[in-house]
């Protein structure tokens, strides 16, 4: 994201869902998905395996961060996928300084 292309102030007021396996995250997801008046990322973001990483590197962490997207590996309607992983491909070039700031990244790149 650059200079010209500010994200939007609510992604600044984004909720993160996390639960444990079979809470019903994915079911709140579901629920939540296909309303007009609020943005839902079409795929879980697995950040299980970050609660133990230590933001040291950002180029590894952005690459672990994407490994672990399934949104690359499911067929999204009005979705790019060569595009997004061209644009992930290109993050680890970025400063970034928090797993909060690529995930946003992330979030405003699919919106």
């Amino acid at each position: 994201m650059n200079e010209e292309d500010q994200a939007p102030e609510w992604l600044e007021n984004a909720v993160l869902i996390y639960g444990p396996r079979k809470a019903g995250t994915t079911l709140l997801h579901n629920l939540h998905d296909g309303n007009n008046e609020l943005f839902v990322y079409p795929a879980e973001l697995k950040l299980k395996r970050f609660r133990r990483t230590i933001w040291q590197s950002q180029p590894k962490a952005s690459e672990l961060y994407f490994d672990l997207s399934r949104l690359s590996k499911t067929e999204v309607p009005n979705f790019d996928n060569k595009s997004y992983a061209s644009y992930a491909k290109s993050l680890r070039n970025e400063e970034i300084s928090s797993l909060r700031e690529l995930i946003q990244k992330d979030i405003y790149a699919v919106y």
